[in-house]
């Protein structure tokens, strides 16, 4: 993945190196890319740590930011498509409509997880 900063290209690695982390100033140009979640989504990802998984915006290439779920999810792939989950196949990556739509979802799945009496670690 590249990055485009007045001009100049980085890797996301360099991009990292140099900015230390997310740059609001930094542009994505031509390839998708993850980035932190944003703030006020405390909550969403104390739920995707709690199922061993982390969230963040993903930033396609048509450019708009979408909230999505990383991690081993596969036994709950029903559960993700019924709130709205998209896989991605080529990034490994849930991506949803909306943040209180991934929050429902997780929420849902530690749910049934705490009723099922499971660990809620995936």
């Amino acid at each position: 993945m590249q990055l485009e900063e007045g001009g100049k290209s980085h890797t996301e690695t360099e991009r990292s190196q140099v900015h230390g982390g997310v740059d609001s100033q930094v542009r994505v140009s031509y390839y998708p890319m993850l980035l932190a979640r944003p703030s006020g989504t405390d909550r969403v990802q104390s739920l995707a740590t709690q199922l061993g998984c982390s969230v963040g915006e993903f930033a396609s290439t048509y450019g708009r930011m979408k909230p999505a779920l990383l991690g081993s999810v596969s036994g709950h792939s029903s559960v993700l498509a019924e709130f709205g989950g998209r896989f991605d196949r080529g990034e490994k990556i849930y991506l949803f409509a909306s943040w209180p739509t991934l929050e429902a979802a997780l929420q849902h799945i530690v749910d049934q997880r705490k009723k099922q009496g499971s660990p809620t670690s995936l």
